[in-house]
């Protein structure tokens, strides 16, 4: 497979158009024709985030708004939210993701908002971010339920509300 620009295979360095680490290794996935996609079992990635774009947007403008806690959490949805690649992909749940998924031959994934989630948002707007979470997620798992599964979020600070 021929190198990218940024010197790796399609791992996930690979995969941005900014180069944001500092790595030097070839992609974190293993180099293509490594994977055995004839293997007995299916592959499930557990655990792989996700965000949409109000969520986001409430993080940004909560972190901006000087209101908000000291908080490292709220500070790194501001630097994820400068990652314009970053959000592109953590924001797609169709075509972008499935290919992503093919090439490292995941067969499944298991969809989680991603950290710091709803509870970093002004209070009251966690759970209306959380139901439109589940609205989307819902929605993907519905588009390709081979392919995607998903936990439902909530803002700890309303448990009930999202249900």
């Amino acid at each position: 497979m021929p190198l990218l620009p940024d010197g790796s295979e399609k791992g996930l360095k690979g995969h941005f158009e900014e180069d944001f680490s500092v790595r030097t290794r070839i992609g974190l996935a293993p180099r293509a024709g490594h994977i055995d996609r004839s293997a007995p079992y299916k592959r499930i990635a557990t655990e792989e985030a996700w965000t949409f774009p109000a969520l986001v947007e409430a993080q940004m403008k909560y972190l901006q708004s000087g209101a908000a806690p000291e908080d490292d959490s709220l500070k790194m949805a501001g630097l994820f939210a400068r990652m314009p690649s970053l959000q592109e992909m953590l924001q797609d749940l169709g075509d972008l993701r499935l290919s992503h998924m093919d090439e490292f031959g995941i067969d499944r994934q298991l969809l989680l908002l991603t950290a710091p989630g709803v509870q970093v948002v002004k209070p009251g707007e966690g759970t209306p971010l959380s139901r439109e979470a589940n609205d989307i997620a819902a929605d993907a798992c519905a588009r390709h339920p081979d392919r995607f599964s998903a936990l439902a979020a909530f803002d700890p600070r309303d448990v009930a509300g999202p249900l």
